[in-house]
């Protein structure tokens, strides 16, 4: 994921192997879903998603990124401007 840390979007890239659904979610540090999950039919090849963050307020948290049944987990950092 980048930008981390992150003001307004964070993007991801990833390959996908065959056609298969996406799904991405955020969750704050206690485990709440704070964005609604993105989940989407991406076709063969390299794919690329931009989630808007700004709704966010500044703060760590975690997201989810799965795909082809396989998951990834990472560390965003939302910060914005004072």
């Amino acid at each position: 994921s980048y930008p981390n840390p992150a003001t307004q979007a964070i993007n991801f890239d990833f390959s996908v192997a065959s056609g298969s659904t996406v799904t991405l979610s955020v969750f704050d540090i206690y485990g709440k879903e704070v964005l609604w999950p993105i989940s989407n039919q991406h076709l063969e090849g390299q794919q690329h998603i931009s989630v808007n963050i700004d709704a966010l307020p500044s703060g760590v948290y975690w997201y989810s990124l799965r795909v082809s049944g396989q998951s990834v987990m990472g560390k965003l950092l939302v910060q914005k401007a004072k």
